[in-house]
């Protein structure tokens, strides 16, 4: 049996990668942190590997693929767990994604669950990890 991870982390700076990997870990996820989202995103077994994932912390702008790519990507495929953007953008550039949006044929809630901007003090991250569980979907 394959295990997937159950916190899906992209992130291209490694200090910020270590820190939310560190804090998801301490949450009591099994975590897989990547540099960029494209690996992931190109799988062929995609729907099952994200069966298994209740959270995706992904950064807003990475060099090879975005966070807002990544993270419609994601809806695309079925993917309905937390995701939580986090980026030192402003967060009103990312607004759109907080409205329902036309994905697949079809509408859907908001993008990303969170949008957050850099740089975020260990209590802010905390409690944006609480988020998935107030809403039940962790």
């Amino acid at each position: 049996m394959t295990r997937f991870p159950s916190a899906l982390l992209f992130e291209d700076h490694d200090c910020t990668r270590l820190v939310v990997g560190s804090q998801l870990a301490d949450a009591g996820y099994a975590v897989e942190a990547h540099t960029s989202p494209r690996a992931v995103m190109e799988r062929p077994d995609l729907a099952s590997y994200l069966s298994q994932v209740k959270i995706v912390w992904t950064d807003g702008s990475m060099p090879d693929m975005h966070g807002t790519e990544a993270a419609v990507t994601l809806r695309e495929n079925g993917y309905d767990g937390l995701i939580i953007l986090y980026s030192g953008d402003s967060p009103s550039s990312f607004l759109k994604y907080q409205r329902p949006n036309f994905i697949a044929g079809k509408w859907r809630g908001p993008i990303f669950d969170a949008i957050h901007a850099k740089p975020m003090a260990l209590d802010e991250l905390d409690e944006l990890l609480g988020l998935g569980h107030a809403l039940g979907r962790v």
